[in-house]
């Protein structure tokens, strides 16, 4: 991490430990890493109030909603077999053409992301991969949109991470 990332991971901290403006800009000038990031007090400040009251606070009552979600979607949806159908492209292996949960259509963004985990080539893949998305929100989201329960959430990141995990390639430019 930069000391930019560092001080701004450090004040907000501070944000939610709810301390106070005098406090919190004491913080920011003790900070050692303010130096190092390239930005005054008061801009860190600024971005973190911003950071803070549109993201974060605004994601509390959301939170607590998804959190309820997920817990309940264990309890409210009894065992089964979950039906998943996933096709690829014959031509771009890291394209879907058909992915179903229960028959529902179904978007593979919705769990995480697929993407080459080591993009070295000038052209193609060099090892493509899928990286699950477990932010509780995101979670909550999939769960509500398929009708599904956490277990069968985590048994959807299985199967597209092997879907997704075949190697290099070099199909595409």
């Amino acid at each position: 991490m930069t000391c930019l990332e560092h001080l701004i991971e450090n004040t907000l901290e501070a944000f939610k430990r709810h301390e106070g403006h005098e406090a919190i800009s004491k913080h920011i000038e003790e900070d050692p890493n303010l130096q190092g990031a390239g930005i005054t007090a008061d801009q860190c400040w600024e971005i973190c109030q911003y950071v803070w009251h549109t993201f974060v606070a605004s994601e509390r009552d959301e939170w607590e909603d998804a959190c309820t979600d997920i817990v309940n979607s264990n309890r409210r949806i009894p065992e089964r077999t979950l039906e998943i159908v996933l096709e690829r492209d014959k031509d771009k292996p890291c394209m879907v053409t058909k992915f179903t949960i229960n028959g529902i259509d179904a978007d593979a963004w919705d769990f995480g992301q697929p993407r080459d985990m080591e993009p070295y080539r000038t052209f193609g893949c060099g090892r493509y991969g899928y990286e699950p998305n477990y932010y509780m929100l995101f979670v909550a989201k999939a769960i509500r949109k398929y009708g599904i329960s956490e277990k069968e959430y985590r048994e959807v990141v299985k199967r597209l991470k092997e879907f997704f995990s075949f190697g290099s390639c070099s199909r595409c430019p």
